[in-house]
């Protein structure tokens, strides 16, 4: 049995000043399958206002991240702004 697991953050536009302060409030949740992309070694799982995003590790910008997404614009966006090869 796998035990990975992913951290995922609150965050939302009105309360990212509280959401600084209270960064030890992180929600541990099992993934249904494990992140077997590459990309995700470079973003984070996090949830604004009740939809998952990816937040990236270098730039702190919010991306989609919910499954059905995909992973392809997360890897175009470290590739084209940081320069990035994954």
């Amino acid at each position: 049995m796998n035990t990975d697991s992913v951290v995922i953050e609150e965050d939302s536009k009105e309360d990212e000043a509280q959401a600084e302060e209270n960064e030890a409030e992180e929600v541990v949740v099992r993934p249904r399958r494990k992140l077997t992309s590459p990309v995700w070694k470079e973003f984070k799982k996090v949830k604004v206002m009740n939809r998952m995003k990816a937040k990236c590790n270098w730039c702190s910008k919010k991306l989609e991240g919910e499954p059905r997404n995909g992973t392809k614009h997360l890897l175009d966006h470290l590739k084209i702004v940081h320069g990035k090869k994954v």
